[in-house]
């Protein structure tokens, strides 16, 4: 049949033969229709498809074991679940004061619309504690706000549960304070407390849903950042046990907070609240769905 010569991607001679053959090039045998090319390889240059798939096969396996070393982590790496579609969910959280450990008198917790700012219109009713201590709330799936939680002796408090609620979550403990806490607090860090501004808390959860030390967080409006050693502000923005870190003096409106993992300077997810003065302000941050 017919022959003919072309120069590949380097400029090296390429020899076409057009014919129905078998033909063993470098230990492999190519079954040739129309045509069979043979490429003669610069001598730097090696075609060895064993080699790089073993490459990539190394690679693969590097990065799996990195994202294996902590399986708190391990949702960082890997594509999310098929949602379950249902028409409501549920989240449940436990309140308590920050001084007696147990519910406050008079709680009462409101379910309210990320852009209804002042909850003047509530998606739903107020709710109090139940028997077993807890506040359970159904919601309409796909809720995205917050929760205006009041009692007769704390501080107006508000939770951003991280993102949209396409499924039932439990929430950590969340602790309400009373205003002379709040005081004493701020004088034991050496903070003045500065009027417009409010207190804004930072709880970074792992992909199990457990507060994790060791999670750096900053705000995009600012604020003084300290982190909790038994019980005592410390002057940092890195979560200890507790797994938060409040920002003090955060100017009146809405901000970002990002987590980011010490040990891999890898973000581990981000979560928007308002900051209102004489309010005390949670945050979660969880790693993405």
């Amino acid at each position: 049949m017919s022959a003919g010569n072309l120069r590949d991607f380097y400029g090296n001679s390429v020899s076409v033969r057009v014919s129905r053959s078998v033909r063993a090039v470098g230990g492999y045998v190519l079954l040739c229709g129309c045509a069979c090319t043979e490429f003669k390889p610069r001598s730097d240059i090696e075609t060895n498809t064993g080699a790089l798939t073993g490459g990539q096969s190394q690679m693969q396996t590097s990065v799996s074991n990195v994202l294996a070393t902590d399986s708190s982590w391990a949702c960082l790496g890997t594509p999310p679940p098929a949602p379950v579609v249902r028409p409501t969910v549920s989240y449940t959280v436990t309140i308590v004061d920050s001084v007696t450990n147990v519910p406050p008198s008079g709680l009462s917790v409101r379910a309210c619309d990320d852009v209804d700012t002042t909850c003047a219109r509530p998606v739903a009713p107020p709710t109090g504690v139940s028997a077993d201590g807890r506040v359970r709330l159904s919601l309409a799936r796909g809720f995205d706000g917050y929760f205006d939680i009041r009692s007769d002796n704390t501080l107006s408090t508000r939770l951003y549960p991280d993102g949209t609620l396409n499924d039932d979550q439990d929430g950590a403990i969340l602790e309400l304070i009373d205003p002379l806490s709040a005081m004493g607090l701020a004088s034991a860090a050496g903070v003045e407390l500065q009027p417009g501004t409010g207190l804004v808390l930072a709880r970074g959860f792992d992909c199990k849903g457990a507060l994790r030390s060791g999670i750096d967080f900053q705000s995009g409006s600012g604020g003084l950042a300290f982190s909790f050693i038994d019980g005592l502000p410390i002057e940092t923005n890195t979560t200890g046990n507790e797994g938060l870190v409040l920002f003090a003096n955060v100017p009146k409106g809405f901000t970002l907070l990002t987590g980011t993992l010490v040990s891999s300077q890898q973000q581990m997810g981000s979560s928007t609240a308002e900051s209102v003065p004489g309010s005390v302000v949670y945050a979660d941050v969880r790693p993405p769905p």
